[in-house]
């Protein structure tokens, strides 16, 4: 990080850091339920059913679904129905809101059919298990010695055409695996040749490569296919399979039974929420602290200062500057170029502006660790490969000693923004493989819990995004004379003039220029705002009204000020609270001031 004041405001929601904490007991499965009135069975119990033709087949199979193993319905030993991610004994017909997949599975092979992504595709192997649970997002089919991972990805923020698909594909997708230097780094070879073919639909672009010093990675042979049908622009399907041994004939095999066809329902998220549970190896003082945040009814403010130390830390951290702060906060990045990085001073520095334990009059630490060895550069190197080949263990064991001597609680905020493409441990630095992440955080996590560190609360940390509709995007137009708030339902590709500065009669003269955010759980709530005003929509952009708050001043009276450019509002930043409705907070310019509001805006 830069020797400088982040000055970046930091929110640390009730809700997120209630998600977070339960990371200490992240489940195996999906909590997701089927329907009412629906049973469910394990994977286990069908792994056990006896291999002899399944009546069900007969019903669902049809001719279409057959491949070069698989071409009927009496060769079908076991037929398995997910209806909304979860496996059911009660056959499903695909409709326009269920998100039904059916797996047929013979002796040698197992046939998908994913009715909502539009594919079927062949599986080798006789024992296949599939996971839906996160199903809108991905589809995952093991055996003992394959892991297979499909993807249908139509988001492409560079147009639908060839130069977009050229520009997507080499900047981003594809960046890292076609480099010589990000292989060499993380030494990893090619097992063959970087190819592009044709394979019934589609046009087929693929890699095959080997983790060399394989360590503990029990799959280190990875093939990734893009899959786009040719002649189309607008989606692709991405398939990334690891195994325990080289195999490029089945890869091939499997890429070559992937049919598309027409998508009938609609993908989802089987997944909710994670069951909170406390670390049962937390201190007293760590537990205290984790129910006081669970039960507050406010928010814990803290400010990013990393690196200072001496006279001017002593004045940044003294009451007339951050001294009010709720959470000293600061970063430690695994390493710097081929050194590992010396974390003696951050505790310190902890030790003399923070030691609070969430009761006392001191600051709760807040420590932010990056897996990454050049501040997140993102071409090259990434740590999590030797993490997961055990050559951090013993730096870890020293890391976690120092938090456990720290004694008191502390915030771990773990690899945050990983779901971007700028970090070092992003999935297009990870062999296109959100699975190294997952198993490089338990690595380290199994670590601490090895050294028996008891004050540790682990923080969860992507980059939040709308859910409801990717689509939806607003933008402010700063133009003079004829300002405007404009909105896009096709994601960006064309636009629509949602509000104008002239027919909003608080407007005033200054214009629409400013900023715009969006509720996290409905695209239809949005907010703008600028050194004027604050305005708002709850119809998608069809009106907006203006929401500005009366801030009583003491001193001048109770309606001296509302928020209007020449009186300091001056609005920089806004967040919303995803975990608690209405709720969000603004960093203004008015005498360096944060404002929070509770209730949807209509106080401050």
């Amino acid at each position: 990080m830069r020797r400088m004041i982040a000055w970046t405001l930091c929110l640390l929601l009730l809700g997120a850091v209630a998600v977070l904490a339960a990371c200490t007991d992240v489940p195996a499965e999906s909590s997701a339920e089927a329907s009412e009135g629906q049973s469910t069975i394990s994977e286990q119990e069908v792994s056990d059913v006896k291999k002899e033709p399944d009546e069900r087949a007969k019903t669902y199979w049809k001719a279409e679904y057959a491949d070069g193993i698989l071409s009927s319905a009496e060769q079908v030993a076991d037929m398995r129905t997910y209806l909304n991610g979860v496996l059911t004994d009660q056959p499903e017909e695909p409709g326009s809101a269920n998100d039904v997949r059916y797996l047929f599975c013979g002796e040698e092979s197992a046939r998908a059919v994913v009715f909502p992504e539009g594919y079927m595709v062949s599986l080798p192997g006789g024992n296949v298990e599939a996971d839906y649970s996160i199903g809108k997002y991905r589809s995952q089919y093991k055996t003992e010695d394959y892991c297979l991972t499909v993807t249908f990805e139509n988001q492409n923020p560079y147009g639908n055409n060839k130069n977009g698909w050229d520009l997507y594909m080499g900047e981003w997708l594809v960046e890292q695996i076609d480099s010589a230097d990000y292989l060499s780094a993380n030494r990893i070879i090619r097992n063959r040749k970087v190819s592009e073919r044709t394979s019934g639909q589609f046009e087929v672009k693929d890699y095959c490569m080997q983790i060399n010093v394989k360590g503990d990675i029990a799959f280190p042979f990875y093939q990734v296919a893009i899959l786009r049908p040719s002649g189309k622009y607008d989606h692709f399907y991405l398939l990334v399979m690891k195994s325990a041994k080289k195999d490029l004939e089945r890869f091939d095999a499997i890429v070559d039974s992937f049919v598309e066809f027409e998508h009938t329902g609609k993908a989802v998220c089987g997944f909710t929420n994670y069951e909170l549970k406390e670390n049962p190896n937390w201190n007293e003082e760590t537990r205290a602290y984790y129910r006081k945040l669970m039960n507050q009814t406010d928010v814990d403010f803290g400010f990013f200062a990393e690196g200072h130390s001496g006279a001017y830390a002593d004045w940044l951290w003294s009451d007339e500057q951050l001294g009010a702060a709720d959470i000293y906060m600061t970063y430690q990045h695994l390493g710097w170029g081929s050194s590992l990085a010396n974390y003696s001073e951050t505790f310190q520095r902890a030790e003399k502006y923070a030691g609070g334990n969430g009761f006392d009059d001191k600051k709760i630490f807040n420590l932010t660790y990056q897996f990454t060895c050049s501040n997140n550069a993102a071409n090259g190197y990434n740590p999590s490969l030797d993490i997961l080949r055990g050559k951090m263990d013993d730096y870890f064991r020293g890391l976690a000693q120092a938090i456990k001597d720290y004694k008191h609680p502390v915030l771990f905020r773990l690899n945050n923004e990983m779901n971007t493409d700028w970090t070092d441990y992003c999935g297009m630095m990870s062999l296109i493989d959100p699975d190294i992440f997952q198993m490089a955080w338990r690595r380290m996590y199994d670590v601490f819990e090895e050294v028996g560190v008891d004050n540790c609360i682990w923080i969860f940390n992507p980059i939040a995004v709308t859910d409801v509709n990717p689509n939806r995007l607003y933008a402010g137009d700063a133009s003079w004379n004829s300002p405007a708030i404009r909105k896009s339902d096709d994601g960006g590709a064309t636009w629509q003039v949602s509000a104008k500065g002239r027919s909003i009669a608080t407007s005033g003269f200054a214009g629409l220029t400013g900023f715009v955010g969006v509720a996290p759980r409905n695209a239809d709530i949005a907010y703008f705002w600028n050194t004027e005003f604050i305005l708002r929509t709850l119809d998608g952009g069809k009106s907006w009204s203006d929401v500005s708050s009366f801030h009583p001043d003491p001193v001048a009276g109770p309606d001296a000020w509302r928020g209007r450019g020449w009186t300091g509002w001056c609005s920089q930043n806004i967040a919303f609270n995803p975990f608690r409705k209405g709720q969000c907070a603004i960093q203004a310019m008015d005498a360096g001031h944060a404002w929070i509001s509770s209730d949807g805006l209509k106080t401050w």
